[in-house]
């Protein structure tokens, strides 16, 4: 196994941690350049400030003997000639020279000596895979696999004459794309790696294997982990998944993969948010580390060496933890919160059902996530009572971390990480709470205006608001998303109420999803 981490926070200090912790549990060959460090290549091209910064980061990186991968995303700011009323012409004589110049450039003058380029198509100006905005002379059902095929072709030649390697991400959102992607990927040069995240879409504990993984032919293939947590609250509060980490590692080298590339944070590295830091992202590296120098070691012996460096009950304590944050975040195992934090009102729906990617029950073909998802989108009373009724379930189980703890008389104050992240538990699983309620009592009122009044919904909004006053007043300085986490919640008031008035005077729900 070989084993690449990424972190997502530009700062010093912060990757010379990453560093020291990489070389203390080994089986690390990589680091990546991603997200606010290099998202496209053009972040350096048109920026001194954090050019220099990132060679810094490079430089250090390569001293202390790590390959530098850097990932990049195209089509971004083509020339305007290669333009036809707002799309992309693909077939144009200038892009390829464009692209030619542009990684020469990169390459040779800003970030000399990396091992390669991590490419995405997804999430960029101009995405060849969808025809919305590009022009090309395929056509027919195979013409998205072609056009992706085309800029693969032309970016591992430029890789190859600027003697470095190229990794493509099949990142896309729709069960459809895939298929379209991996029809690409069957027809490019052999030594392309293909870069898959575990999961098929975006970073959810409930979606299953990514379909993917095995199936690029004979191309190295690496599998993709978000261990920063982008939506399961980014190492902030007792979460980790080391069975199901461990489940998925044993499968896929089973497949033959053996490259596997761990994101490390979500922006807020420099503030102690990271994998890294915190005792339970530093479990979930340690079953990776430990897998790779000893693939026939138990997960069992991964946790018992790894609760020797905390307090007894540690492992029970997190199990608990994490299952607190699972419910919390995704009511009947759905998508619900921002990015860990509080949804606007538009939000919480688009990303419920429908929006712009397939959502669970696409992926799992579940009967059971079908039903959830109907009664999530349009609740009758019976299932809001049930809904309410969990939320008695979550506050159980905070009581049986506080017995745990008690059993097995730990003090927290000595152990302060644990502190901070179980005290924070405790809030946020309230305003969750307190969300749910107001949120699903408004989607209830709106699907069955006898089933709750808008004055019980008015006053649990108040009692919403209350809450987030009270957790900006205790956590002033807590980061999600690389902000103060308090600065979101009046936005996502002022969507609840602003859909309270609505319904009042009968306009009908806000179209503000998405």
């Amino acid at each position: 196994m070989k084993l690449h981490w990424l972190p997502l926070t530009l700062d010093d200090d912060y990757i010379r941690d990453a560093i020291a912790l990489a070389k203390r549990y080994g089986g690390i060959e990589a680091f990546h350049l991603s997200h606010r460090l290099v998202h496209d290549a053009d972040d350096i091209m048109h920026d001194s400030v954090r050019l220099q910064k990132v060679r810094d980061v490079t430089r250090l990186l390569q001293s202390e003997g790590f390959a530098v991968w850097s990932w990049t995303h195209e089509y971004l700011n083509p020339p305007s000639n290669c333009l036809v009323n707002g799309k992309l012409n693909l077939d144009h004589p200038e892009l390829r020279e464009h692209l030619e110049n542009k990684y020469r450039t990169f390459f040779q003058e800003l970030l000399p000596g990396l091992e390669g380029l991590v490419l995405t198509f997804a999430e960029t100006q101009y995405e060849v895979y969808k025809p919305t905005n590009v022009i090309s002379a395929f056509t027919g059902e195979s013409a998205a696999a072609q056009r992706t095929k085309q800029l693969v072709d032309a970016m591992q030649g430029i890789c190859e004459v600027n003697n470095a390697k190229l990794a493509i991400r099949d990142f896309v959102y729709r069960f459809d794309e895939i298929t379209e992607m991996l029809d690409a990927i069957v027809g490019v040069d052999e030594r392309v790696a293909v870069m898959s995240k575990c999961v098929p879409h975006d970073w959810h504990p409930y979606y299953p294997d990514n379909p993917v993984i095995g199936k690029v032919g004979e191309k190295e293939q690496w599998v993709e982990f978000d261990l920063g947590h982008e939506y399961e609250m980014q190492t902030v509060l007792p979460y980790a998944e080391p069975e199901l980490l461990f489940r998925r590692i044993q499968a896929a080298h089973a497949l033959g993969i053996q490259t596997f590339c761990l994101r490390l944070d979500r922006y807020d590295g420099k503030e102690g948010n990271s994998a890294i830091y915190q005792p339970w992202g530093q479990l979930e590296l340690l079953v990776f580390s430990k897998c790779a120098q000893n693939p026939s070691m138990s997960l069992q012996e991964i946790v018992s060496d790894w609760e020797q460096e905390h307090f007894p009950g540690a492992w029970q304590v997190l199990g608990i933890a994490t299952e607190i944050v699972r419910r919390m975040l995704f009511p009947e195992q759905l998508w619900l919160a921002d990015h860990s934090n509080l949804p606007r009102f538009g939000y919480a729906r688009d990303h419920i059902k429908g929006g712009n990617a397939d959502r669970l029950p696409v992926w799992t073909l579940s009967p059971k996530d079908q039903m959830a998802e109907a009664y999530c989108d349009k609740p009758s009373k019976e299932w809001y009572q049930i809904l309410l009724q969990e939320n008695e379930k979550t506050s159980f189980y905070v009581g049986e971390i506080e017995r745990l703890l008690e059993d097995n008389q730990i003090d927290l104050s000595n152990y302060p990480l644990w502190f901070d992240g179980l005290h924070a538990l405790k809030s946020w699983d309230r305003l969750f709470q307190l969300y749910k309620k107001a949120y699903f009592g408004i989607r209830l009122y709106q699907n069955d205006k006898q089933a709750i009044t808008i004055e019980q919904l008015q006053n649990d909004v108040d009692i919403l608001e209350e809450a987030c006053d009270l957790f900006r007043e205790h956590f002033p300085e807590l980061m999600l998303t690389g902000d103060a986490a308090w600065k979101f919640h009046p936005g996502v008031i002022a969507s609840l109420r602003e859909q309270l008035k609505r319904n009042e005077t009968g306009r009908g729900e806000e179209d503000d999803r998405g």
